[in-house]
């Protein structure tokens, strides 16, 4: 008998002592829970920047980066920034069209052209003393460029046609070769030899106009005509001369 309860009694204390052990697990368990802080993962992330040395901003040719970090459950994460959008160049207050063709002349430059011609940000993409090119009536195609005022506009690529005409001479184009003095024998200024300098640029002849009248005693100007050789890309010059009677 004796030992049948002793067997009972020892059960019962290990059955309380199981009983202790679990209790003081779970309150253990219970405590670990509550002072380790963590947060359960929230489904709508609220983000927030992060100053980080990798951030870079955003520019009108390359994404940006920015480190951020959920406010609420903590979690962290690299996003992209787009690029920056650059506004139409129409909206750059400088900004004028230029027209769809232009009448230039043999001999000009596209720098010369430019000056003539363009407003402020336009350019040619060919190097500024290009030549036009030959007399055409349908005329050449040439590339322009827009360079916007401030880079929030968009630049601008398109071409403009110029249509070449026969150049036109100024007198500094025509170097005379003549006597200043028309000697008192003359009747005639077809008299008078008139001829081209060494110096003449543009290959061509001169002559007198017909039927000019000398005023003698005087200083007066007379009329001379220079024919280009190549006529298909020059004008004919009418110029005048002054000369003493």
């Amino acid at each position: 008998m004796v030992t049948r309860e002793r067997i009972k009694i020892n059960r019962l204390l290990a059955l309380v002592l199981l009983t202790i052990i679990l209790g003081t697990l779970v309150l253990c368990v219970a405590c670990t829970n509550e002072d380790s802080g963590e947060k359960v993962a929230c489904k709508d992330h609220s983000f927030v920047r992060v100053e980080d040395e990798l951030n870079k901003e955003p520019t009108y040719e390359k994404e940006g980066r920015e480190l951020r970090k959920c406010s609420v459950c903590g979690v962290s994460a690299s996003f992209v920034i787009p690029k920056l959008v650059r506004e139409a160049v129409s909206e750059d207050p400088n900004y004028m069209p230029l027209l769809e063709s232009y009448v230039v002349h043999y001999g000009d430059t596209l720098e010369k052209v430019a000056t003539m011609y363009f407003t402020s940000g336009w350019s040619f993409t060919l190097d500024k003393e290009t030549k036009v090119g030959n007399v055409s009536e349908s005329g050449y195609d040439f590339a322009v460029k827009y360079t916007p005022s401030a880079d929030k506009y968009e630049s601008l690529s398109t071409t403009i046609r110029l249509v070449v005409k026969k150049a036109v001479l100024k007198e500094t184009d025509v170097h005379l070769k003549v006597e200043i003095d028309i000697p008192t024998s003359v009747t005639s200024l077809e008299q008078i030899e008139i001829g081209l300098l060494a110096s003449q640029e543009i290959a061509g002849s001169v002559r007198w106009v017909e039927n000019q009248e000398i005023l003698r005693n005087q200083v007066a100007e007379y009329d001379y005509i220079f024919t280009p050789e190549d006529t298909d890309c020059y004008e004919i010059y009418f110029g005048k001369v002054r000369l003493r009677a």
